[in-house]
């Protein structure tokens, strides 16, 4: 199966007696489970972000191919080996020789070339479950992180820290503790002003 994708071009992979190349483009929904299910290799070499195919094909037990490049060059999102994502060949293209032999592999040696994949179906099946956490982390509001600024070191450090707080944490609370709030703003002013536009209110006591 492959992607609706401008950049590939289908004809110039080399396919053996039996290998049938299918797009996925105006497909049922029960017409689409079903060429999932008997397909072994997905194709999507198009990623300017998230994709539904690949996840798709990750589920469905496929052999997922991606590109040495865009998101599939992300190893958070794909985390397969460098050398099973597809690269470009001398004339710039797609290296349909490299695609050819991966698709040979897959069709040969699918029992053990799919173990290959098997971590892009754990990250993608354990998707929902992140979302939910990144979701409540994020909008998580009963937070309170309190540091001291005393030394010259520690007010060096409190508004970077406090920075990558409210990065992760935006509706948490940060209270920086010092001797003397009047040179800590002075020490700080141009960070203090950068958070107070980017939305961040402060107060002083």
């Amino acid at each position: 199966l492959f992607d609706n994708d401008f950049t590939l071009d289908a004809s110039r992979i080399t396919v053996r007696a039996g290998c049938v190349l299918k797009q996925l483009e105006g497909l049922t929904r029960e017409a689409m489970f079903d060429a999932y299910e008997k397909a072994v290799v997905v194709i999507d070499l198009w990623l300017p972000g998230a994709e539904t195919v690949t996840a798709e094909g990750a589920m469905f037990d496929c052999c997922v191919l991606v590109p040495r490049e865009m998101n599939g060059a992300d190893p958070r999102d794909f985390p397969i080996k460098e050398n099973l994502k597809i690269g470009r060949g001398a004339d710039g293209g797609w290296n349909y020789t490299q695609i050819s032999e991966l698709l040979d592999r897959a069709l040969d040696d699918y029992d053990n070339f799919i173990g290959e994949f098997r971590a892009l179906k754990k990250h993608v099946m354990a998707l929902p479950a992140t979302f939910q956490q990144n979701v409540r982390r994020y909008f998580l509001n009963d937070i309170h992180f309190v540091a001291g600024a005393f030394t010259e070191e520690e007010r060096a450090l409190a508004l970077p820290w406090a920075t990558a707080i409210l990065m992760n944490y935006p509706l948490a609370t940060v209270e920086i503790v010092t001797w003397n709030k009047v040179i800590f703003g002075l020490e700080n002013a141009r960070a203090i002003e950068a958070l107070r536009q980017g939305g961040v209110k402060q107060s002083f006591s």
